[in-house]
């Protein structure tokens, strides 16, 4: 394309939603800055296309807590939003920014909600993904004690022999 507008920037700038969906499932970067330094955010901003603008703002962007949407999400058991994140290309295990090193699984777990464990879990989030300390979403299952989020955890192979790394080292069984 001319001055080295990708394919997501086009779309953004023609306001086509539905494309903009599919070139982001299909991983299109909207972040990739054209030779002008413009990205497919600004394409939409300028042509006053603020539901596109609204979706490529929520799939880059994290708050100042270092959390994504898709955290906040997870958190929230909120299904809909979860869903369209990842069908969004929104990767299910993107970790937050800062010390913490979370997962949208792990924070669903931690919270106890069953339904957000099990759409992650079925859109390929990693039962084995560990934070900064070395918690897994069995751990975090287990220590809210959410016996269904745990029963699905193992049922995706996750592995409850997988120790912390805190001076205890435990597992989920301990």
């Amino acid at each position: 394309c001319a001055a080295g507008i990708t394919a997501i920037s086009h779309a953004a700038q023609s306001g086509h939603m539905t494309t903009v969906r599919i070139l982001l499932r299909h991983r299109a970067d909207p972040l990739a800055r054209d030779n002008t330094g413009e990205t497919s955010i600004d394409y939409a901003r300028q042509v006053k296309y603020h539901e596109v603008a609204s979706l490529l703002e929520r799939v880059t962007n994290f708050d100042a807590a270092g959390f994504h949407a898709l955290h906040h999400a997870a958190r929230a058991n909120d299904i809909a939003a979860i869903a369209d994140l990842r069908d969004c290309g929104v990767s299910a295990d993107l970790m937050t920014k800062g010390a913490a090193q979370s997962t949208a699984l792990l924070l669903a777990a931690g919270c106890g909600h069953d339904a957000a464990v099990q759409l992650l879990l079925d859109r390929n989030a990693s039962a084995n993904t560990v934070d900064a300390e070395g918690h897994t979403p069995l751990m975090k299952a287990a220590g809210c004690g959410s016996m269904l989020c745990a029963k699905l955890l193992l049922q995706h192979k996750a592995d409850s022999s997988l120790r912390t790394k805190t001076f205890f080292s435990k597992t989920a069984l301990d």
